[in-house]
């Protein structure tokens, strides 16, 4: 059987341009449709994250409030409880002010108590003061109404001893009743003469000096008023005279017994070398005089001009050193070798006297260590200055000889003149006299 179509009627063009205006249509909508939610996926996402961050930032804020909050209330309730410490120490500081009022009320009596106890002590100070004041016045014037009185009790005597040497003259004094003092100066007295090198076993020895008696007693020696040492039927004799102020031992002819020199120009250790025509130089190895004395000293030790004079040589030698020229009127030349240094005030043409500080002991020049070389010049010749004759001091004035030569009779005549032989240590004489 033959299949039956119906027939089918073409299509008219109407139904042609719905389907395509429809077909337009949906995909105007579709398009519409998308662009809509493409654009509006972002804005929702947008305000989605919006309202998220502005939710998050409220939750964040409302945080923070209530962080701020505590924290304010924290520190309130902080500040309250330090208000209520402040109160506390206010009050704390009320009660110590009151407790410092009243401890300054109880020092404010402590110290009138103070004042008070001070004004006592002052008091029993002072009268105390007064009582020691007037203890040490009242002893004081007991002393010097005692020594007044010592004074009017007192007398000065002269008491002359003698005796016959037997050892040496240091003994002698002492057996006579000498003491240091009286001792050593009796051998100051005879320093400068030929008295002391010549005494001998035998030789009579004469000593005047002073006593201080109170009430008959012997309480202080005085002073020597005349020496004289007989030996071999020579008399040295040394009286003390004063006059213009000036005291000084003279001979029985009005002749000063002190040299116008210095025996030795300072303190020395020892004679490292004295005056030779022949000496084995210690540098040089050769044998040659040795024109002076070394003496031995540390190094600065001060050196003294021997005597009155002026400076003619200051200066610098190669083997000399330092050294230093000095002219004695009448006398010779000193010259001081191997100086450190010189005195500051020493220069060609100055004056110096007798004692006076020219420079200061060294090693300069030819020198192993430190020393002095004297050399003293007499007409043109070195001489052994240990061996030289010194002249002595200045001799009285005439207006002042006659004065003195009553003195020394008055001595002599009050002298014990027994002979020598018939002399013990003991033999003494004693008369009153007044303080030359």
């Amino acid at each position: 059987m033959k299949p039956s179509f119906k027939a089918l009627n073409p299509p008219s063009n109407d139904h042609k341009i719905i389907t395509i205006n429809h077909k337009i249509f949906t995909i105007l909508f579709v398009t519409l449709f998308l662009c809509f939610s493409i654009t509006a996926i972002p804005l929702e996402s947008a305000s989605a994250s919006v309202k998220k961050n502005s939710s998050v930032n409220k939750l964040k804020s409302n945080k923070s409030i209530v962080k701020n909050r505590s924290k304010a209330d924290k520190s309130t309730t902080k500040n309250s409880r330090n208000k209520s410490k402040s109160d506390k120490c206010v009050t704390k500081n009320g009660k110590n002010k009151s407790k410092n009022d009243k401890s300054v009320t109880k020092n404010s009596k402590a110290k009138s108590k103070n004042n008070r106890n001070l004004a006592k002590s002052n008091k029993t100070k002072l009268k105390f003061n007064t009582g020691v004041v007037s203890k040490n016045n009242s002893s004081r014037s007991k002393k010097i109404a005692a020594s007044q009185k010592d004074d009017i009790n007192a007398s000065v005597r002269i008491r002359q001893v003698s005796g016959v040497v037997k050892s040496s003259l240091h003994k002698t004094a002492v057996k006579m009743g000498l003491n240091k003092k009286l001792t050593n100066q009796l051998i100051s007295i005879f320093r400068n003469t030929s008295a002391l090198p010549n005494i001998r076993k035998g030789d009579l020895v004469q000593v005047a000096y002073q006593e201080k008696h109170v009430n008959g007693k012997r309480v202080k020696t005085g002073v020597i008023t005349a020496a004289i040492i007989t030996s071999k039927n020579k008399s040295y004799h040394a009286y003390r005279f004063a006059y213009n102020g000036k005291h000084g031992y003279y001979d029985e002819n009005g002749n000063s017994l002190e040299s116008s020199f210095l025996k030795v120009p300072l303190k020395y250790r020892e004679i490292s070398s004295g005056f030779s025509g022949r000496r084995l130089h210690p540098i040089k190895h050769i044998f040659q005089p040795h024109n002076g004395i070394d003496y031995s000293a540390p190094k600065g030790t001060p050196i003294k001009s021997v005597g009155d004079g002026i400076v003619i040589f200051k200066g610098y030698e190669y083997s000399a050193g330092n050294y230093i020229k000095i002219k004695h009127a009448s006398t010779g030349i000193s010259e001081y070798m191997h100086l450190s240094k010189f005195h500051k005030s020493m220069t060609v043409n100055t004056k110096v006297s007798k004692g006076d500080v020219i420079g200061y002991v060294g090693d300069t020049g030819y020198a192993t260590g430190p020393h002095l070389h004297l050399g003293f010049i007499v007409n043109n010749r070195y001489v052994d200055y240990s061996k030289l004759k010194l002249p002595h001091g200045e001799p009285l004035p005439k207006q002042f000889r006659n004065m003195f030569f009553q003195h020394v009779a008055m001595i002599n005549k009050q002298w014990n003149r027994t002979a020598r032989r018939e002399l013990s240590f003991n033999n003494t004489n004693t008369v009153v006299a007044p303080v030359l």
